[in-house]
């Protein structure tokens, strides 16, 4: 690395599905950005982001155990303002109206066009995508 190169971007990934958690991290590896967890329950979520910090997140809405990522976000941005990126599959109203509140970097529909998040993150860290 040179001296003045910037270091990685680390990125939260929160998602119950295993698979998807996996393949997300793998997307980020590729794009140059640093994967961190992933955290599958919104107080996994909290813990791996006290432990580890994160430059962003993606937040899956529905987590495990019960608990969802608006409460994770919630709590997450009272610790220390990060940008996150809703990825959901069932968004109701009440949910949209919440996750807005939360002012994310965007909320992306699953299944996740994975060119749209790597722009949404570039776009964050204003990093020209290097396709």
């Amino acid at each position: 690395m040179h001296a003045n190169a910037t270091p990685a971007k680390r990125v939260l990934v929160v998602e119950d599905e295993m698979l998807l958690a996996l393949d997300y991290a793998r997307c980020l590896e590729e794009w140059g950005f640093v994967p961190v967890g992933p955290a599958s329950t919104a107080n996994e979520a909290v813990e791996t982001f006290q432990r580890e910090g994160a430059d962003a997140i993606t937040m899956d809405l529905r987590l495990a155990e019960g608990s969802d990522g608006i409460d994770a976000a919630r709590r997450i941005t009272a610790l220390c303002p990060v940008p996150i990126v809703f990825v959901t599959g069932n968004a109701d109203g009440s949910s949209m109206v919440a996750m807005r509140a939360i002012e994310p970097l965007a909320i992306l529909p699953k299944p996740l066009d994975e060119p749209s998040l790597r722009r949404v993150l570039e776009r964050a860290f204003h990093r020209s995508p290097t396709v």
